[in-house]
């Protein structure tokens, strides 16, 4: 096998590694972006920051990549991948690395309660897939003292418990970039018994 030849394997399949890992960091922002109590635009404004500013000099190294010698090209491709990376790498470095001595309850309100229509894969043939069978998911947005408001998803038994207005207590941590993260895993989230009437 000539050397170009493998380069070009080589490249390949480092493009491939980038699109997944663009996927998993994608995964990992939609997974954890309502339990970090950021405002969303802020991490992914960031990014682009330093994407585009990074991109100033580090655009010669896309060239293997594209197989274009065109700043305008290798920048743009760089500035895509990296913004859409750096992202993932914050929810999931400031959420999983969060202090858990910091642990405290916070007391929230509850706004508003709904659930989301969403359709199961249903796979069609060997390599073809389509909209399966229709389920319902069940959210809760809380409000914090702060003002702050964030969409929490919740199973049924607790969703029918839950009133517009009543007060619940979340587990809350500071994360390892010093934003506070909402860790309900494993931790029991009681749904008071309320008279209350919206």
């Amino acid at each position: 096998m000539s050397k170009q030849k493998k380069s070009r394997i080589g490249y390949k399949i480092l493009s491939g590694l980038l699109i997944g890992l663009c996927v998993v960091s994608l995964g990992s922002v939609i997974g954890l972006y309502s339990n970090t109590l950021i405002k969303i635009w802020i991490p992914i404004a960031g990014a682009a920051f330093i994407a585009v500013a990074s991109g100033f000099f580090m655009w010669r190294i896309w060239k293997g990549l594209t197989g274009s010698n065109k700043k305008w090209i290798n920048r743009s491709c760089h500035i895509a991948v990296v913004t859409a990376i750096l992202p993932g790498i914050f929810y999931t470095l400031n959420f999983v690395f969060s202090d858990h001595a910091s642990l405290e309850y916070k007391t929230v309100k509850v706004a508003r309660k709904f659930y989301k229509t969403r359709h199961k894969t249903k796979r069609i043939s060997r390599r073809v897939y389509g909209q399966g069978e229709a389920y319902k998911q069940y959210y809760m947005e809380v409000s914090f003292p702060s003002g702050q408001n964030t969409e929490l998803s919740v199973p049924f038994k607790q969703y029918r418990q839950l009133k517009v207005g009543m007060e619940l207590s979340l587990p809350v941590e500071t994360g390892l970039f010093h934003i506070p993260v909402i860790k309900r895993r494993g931790k029991v989230i009681d749904v008071p018994e309320s008279h209350y009437r919206p």
